[in-house]
């Protein structure tokens, strides 16, 4: 979530609250994470299945597999 929040006479007023990630399902605990300079996030959404989208293989520690 998001929220506007203005200062006014040393109180904090919050105004319009916005959903970040639309769709997302709390119950899945957290499934994005924050770059680090804080200006941009990596979501996991669930595939949409009216899609016709390939899937794709991460590999970490690949060159690992070269010396074998």
């Amino acid at each position: 979530m998001s929220a506007e929040v203005n200062a006014a006479g040393g109180s904090l007023m919050v105004a319009q609250i916005t959903q970040l990630f639309p769709g997302m399902n709390a119950s899945l605990g957290y499934v994005y994470d924050v770059a680090k300079d804080g200006k941009s996030f990596l979501v996991a959404l669930p595939p949409d299945p009216s899609s016709n989208a390939q899937s794709i293989s991460v590999v970490q520690n690949w060159t690992a597999t070269l010396r074998k």
